[in-house]
């Protein structure tokens, strides 16, 4: 029987359900009452930040650490390593677009297939994650907005 590395705990239905049993007991206008606090928006904004950056941080560290394992990965890395970095050229968009077909279609074996799916769900929980978190802050900056008063 071969040995199976346990799933990403984020995927299981115990964080879900407890994210869910906070919010139950937490009103979203308590939420916005402690974001009328600056220094809770400016924790709370820091911690936004972090969502921001480092989950793609750790996301380029594992992909550049994992796709190398084989010898697809190697030549996958080797072909992005000849397109030149060029700042708001479209050919370095349109060689990332050949290279995200070319291991669609498995030329650079079913490892980096695998690991390019997985990077596209990491990036859209990711995006969900920030619309939420940022909207919830969007939310309650429009809820706490002093009421204009109407001139006679």
């Amino acid at each position: 029987m071969a040995f199976r590395r346990p799933q990403l705990a984020i995927f299981s239905p115990l964080p879900i359900f407890l994210f869910a049993y906070l919010f139950e007991e937490m009103s979203l206008h308590v939420l916005a009452e402690l974001l009328r606090d600056p220094t809770a928006h400016a924790i709370l904004l820091t911690i936004g930040m972090a969502i921001l950056i480092l989950p793609m941080i750790a996301l380029s560290v594992w992909y550049h650490r994992n796709i190398k394992k084989t010898e697809g990965g190697r030549r996958l890395m080797g072909q992005q390593a000849l397109t030149p970095p060029i700042v708001g050229s479209l050919s370095g968009f349109a060689t990332g677009l050949s290279l995200g077909k070319a291991i669609e279609q498995g030329r650079y074996g079913d490892h980096a297939r695998k690991m390019q799916h997985r990077v596209y769900w990491v990036t859209g929980l990711w995006f969900a994650a920030l619309v939420i978190y940022f909207g919830l802050f969007i939310w309650a900056d429009e809820l706490n907005r002093p009421a204009q008063i109407p001139a006679l």
